[in-house]
Formats: structure tokens, C-alpha cells, sequence
């Protein structure tokens, strides 16, 4: 599912000249509605990209998934924090994937645990 995400969204990256490093381990099988998938996989890696000053990473290891991003902290960027991730946080709440934000004013990551 994140490869074929990943492939549907370069498009739109290349238009921003963007691009992003997969460190794939040990993925496993996510036993979840397709769709629920497919959108928390969309909006954390166009948050991602949106808000990225450079390349964003993607690590997948067994079932959690985190997608960082470097970004300068500047107002501009905290204002952004938006719809994506509300989206993404009512989903995983909803589910029972434990989700979690980290900002250390430099690195931004989102971090999903995709538990059956």
C-alpha cells in the first residue's frame, strides 16, 4: 500500500522538486479497511512534503511508519499544521492505531502503529 501511495503521489513531488529516503524493515500486513489505510499513508506524507524544507524520510519497520520532515519553525509552518493530521488522528483514533506528533523545532515525525 505505501509503495503504491508513493507512486501515485510522485507527480505532485516532482512539481516540487521533492523527494523522500524509504527505509523499509521487516514490513508486515495490516489487517485494517484498505481505505483507512491508504488515507493516513496520503495525508502524513503530503504533510510531510507540504511543510518539508528538503527531503522527508519514510521509515517502515514491521507495522509502524514514521514520516519526518525538516522544516525551519517558522510561524508559517506551525500555522500549517492542519487538516491532514486531524484527519489522520480521528482515523487512527477510531481504529485503535496508536499515533503520535513529534516536533523538536527543527524535525517534524509522524508515527502510526498499525496493530490488528
Amino acid at each position: 500500500c505505501l509503495h503504491q501511495q508513493l507512486e501515485e503521489l510522485a507527480p505532485l513531488f516532482a512539481k516540487q522538486d521533492a523527494h523522500y529516503q524509504l527505509n523499509e524493515k521487516n514490513s508486515g500486513e495490516v489487517y485494517a479497511p484498505a481505505s483507512f489505510v491508504t488515507i493516513v499513508i496520503n495525508n502524513l506524507i503530503k504533510n510531510a512534503f507540504s511543510y518539508s524544507v528538503g527531503d522527508i524520510e519514510i521509515d517502515l519497520q514491521q507495522n509502524t511508519l514514521i514520516i519526518t520532515n525538516r522544516h525551519d519553525g517558522n510561524e508559517t509552518y506551525n500555522a500549517g499544521y492542519g487538516c491532514g493530521l486531524v484527519i489522520v488522528q480521528r482515523i487512527c483514533e477510531r481504529i485503535g492505531w496508536p499515533f503520535e506528533l513529534n516536533d523538536d523545532g527543527v524535525r517534524f515525525s509522524a508515527k502510526v502503529t498499525f496493530v490488528s
